[in-house]
């Protein structure tokens, strides 16, 4: 019942990548499955989750995560088989380097977020947080995020990662109203209450951070930027093929505790 599902899915996904490699006439070979290890290697230094060259510590979050050597193996190579077979479809154009280049080297706001589900729960707030200024204001900003907000930064006071405000993968309500508030003078600055999604937000603007040193030439990143977003675009491609290729296979459990535990799965990613 705890795990069932996930290892059904890992078996079917074995066997599915199998036949679509043979129809690709791909062969994965060990150097596919080492530059499979070592790109969740990267992953997990990228996440902070260790340190670059910790291999002890890297062995340890393997473990947490339950892979042992076998497990491990049969992911390295579901990983090598997924990117393989997505390559070839993965391009890259001139404007998504420049903005790569922007996103990496570029200027960000820092913000907090409080939403709320009721309208006027959040003029409440945006009230109580007009009254105040400066230091008083973040305070009280971060104890009404742990109080009332229904968004994963709550328990953090509600700081969300300084973002780029030229950044597609942050929601367009925010970025627009980052990109306003940033520009005043005064500091903190909150917004008016505004809607995100299925809910109410007041966003409160810090300050903007500059990059530490001068950026190299978009031409000097060329190649770095270029690595980079093939990886995620990459990743990007696999996760949606894995779960294509899961969605069109016809998974049925005959132990009915793995059924369960399949059915609860399922259950889950509809909401």
């Amino acid at each position: 019942e705890l795990g069932g599902a996930a290892v059904l899915e890992e078996v079917a996904l074995d066997l599915l990548l199998a036949a679509a490699l043979r129809e690709a006439a791909i062969v994965i070979g060990e150097e596919d499955v080492r530059r499979a290890r070592a790109a969740l290697a990267q992953s997990l230094v990228r996440a902070g989750a260790v340190e670059a060259g910790g291999a002890r510590a890297l062995e340890r979050v393997f473990e947490r995560r339950g892979l042992g050597p076998h497990r491990l193996e049969r992911l390295l190579r579901r990983n090598a088989a997924l990117r393989a077979l997505v390559r070839e479809g993965v391009e890259i154009s001139e404007d998504e380097l420049r903005l790569s280049y922007t996103l990496t080297h570029g200027e960000r706001v820092r913000t907090r977020l409080i939403t709320v589900e009721d309208r006027s729960l959040a003029s409440r707030l945006d009230r109580e947080l007009r009254t105040l200024s400066g230091a008083d204001r973040l305070a009280r900003f971060d104890a009404l995020a742990g109080e009332h907000s229904t968004h994963p930064s709550a328990a953090i006071g509600g700081r969300l990662e300084p973002m780029s405000t030229d950044d597609p993968g942050v929601p367009a309500a925010l970025r627009s109203r980052a990109a306003q508030l940033a520009g005043r003078a005064a500091r903190p600055t909150l917004s008016e209450v505004f809607r995100l999604d299925d809910r109410y937000a007041l966003l409160l603007v810090e300050g903007r951070t500059e990059p530490a040193s001068a950026p190299p030439s978009f031409d000097a990143a060329r190649a770095g930027l270029l690595e980079e977003l093939r990886r995620r675009k990459e990743r990007l491609a696999m996760d949606r093929l894995a779960a294509r290729l899961l969605g069109e296979a016809d998974i049925r459990a005959v132990d009915p505790t793995l059924g369960w535990s399949l059915d609860a799965l399922d259950a889950a990613r509809r909401r």
